[in-house]
């Protein structure tokens, strides 16, 4: 299918499955009413790099709980009760087939987030930055790593892409869910509801007229040809046509989700959406094939700019260069 039928046929299957509708108007509710809350708790602790926190809709929505990460796989969960702040490790998730990552082989504990043994966890991460340590999902650390470059606010920072911040809730890292799942073989979207995936990178982007966009980006660790960029393209436009969808949509509490994508003015009547993939480069794919194209969603006046990023990173994970057809159209001098 090319692009355009990709889109119409997301759009389909959306107006055949509309249980997304109530669901996402109940999470945008529930965050409403948790968002005070969940933040104030994340503010009771702090986390340095190398780690990180992440939450979900389901975490956010619960008022207390928070995803501890490095190289963006969950290694803990923190806890707020109260005054009090809890970290439970998980070193079960830093093993697979026997073989543990991160050189962490300790039963699981759950502790005081200032105390000794909850230090010493923590101090492990910083010392593992000095060694080639192995990681379970090099696409999950290059996607931490990718977070951490366009959370950067200052040239000072040199920060490699500017005018782009991903979207957070409570200051946290989050995936936004979709009711969409690719296909493996015919890389064809499929509505799953609540089974659906999540949105690698969900971001805000100021081009140069200072118009502010959100932007979709599916981010892959490899450009290779059983996953060929077009295909990652089209997973990334299932993505952005239910957003736009979702915007469009009152009955899903659009307001509250575009208050919670941090955007203050009203919803406009024609709502522009940057699409991205995010990938190492590659000669197999003519990327000038796509540079200006503009995918339409009929009925609710949402355009799609499809754009591509390319990276180099070096051995850890850790974002070197950008280049690509949306650095070109948002490129100026970073404040």
């Amino acid at each position: 299918m090319t692009n355009q039928e990709i889109a119409n046929y997301c759009l389909h299957l959306l107006e055949d499955n509309k249980e997304w509708i109530a669901r996402f108007a109940g999470y945008a509710d529930k965050l409403n009413r948790e968002s005070s809350s969940y933040r104030q708790n994340r503010r009771k602790f702090h986390v340095k790099r190398p780690l990180s926190v992440y939450t979900n809709v389901s975490k956010a929505t619960g008022g207390h709980e928070y995803d501890l990460r490095y190289k963006g796989q969950s290694v803990g969960t923190i806890y707020v009760d109260g005054n009090k702040v809890l970290l439970t490790t998980k070193p079960q998730r830093m093993r697979k087939s026997g073989e543990y990552y991160f050189s962490w082989e300790k039963e699981a504990v759950k502790v005081d987030w200032h105390s000794a043994e909850a230090t010493t966890f923590r101090k492990h991460f910083v010392d593992l930055l000095r060694g080639d340590e192995k990681t379970k999902s090099p696409e999950h650390n290059i996607e931490s790593h990718m977070l951490q470059e366009l959370s950067k606010t200052l040239r000072k920072q040199k920060k490699l892409l500017c005018h782009i911040q991903p979207v957070k809730l409570s200051g946290c890292f989050f995936q936004m869910p979709t009711p969409f799942s690719a296909s493996k073989h015919q890389f064809a979207p499929e509505y799953t509801g609540s089974r659906g995936g999540g949105i690698d990178i969900l971001a805000r982007v100021r081009h140069s007229s200072s118009d502010i966009r959100l932007c979709v980006c599916e981010l892959k660790d490899e450009n290779k040809a059983s996953e060929p960029e077009k295909a990652v393209t089209q997973q990334a436009i299932a993505y952005a046509t239910f957003i736009g969808k979702l915007i469009k949509t009152q009955e899903a509490n659009n307001a509250s989700w575009w208050k919670l994508f941090g955007f203050s003015r009203d919803i406009p009547d024609h709502m522009d959406i940057d699409v991205v993939t995010v990938m190492p480069p590659s000669n197999t794919y003519n990327t000038t094939e796509r540079y200006e194209e503009v995918v339409v969603l009929p009925g609710i006046d949402v355009s799609l700019h499809l754009h591509s990023v390319y990276f180099e990173a070096d051995s850890t994970g850790e974002i070197q260069s950008i280049l690509g057809s949306l650095k070109e159209n948002i490129e100026s001098p970073c404040k």
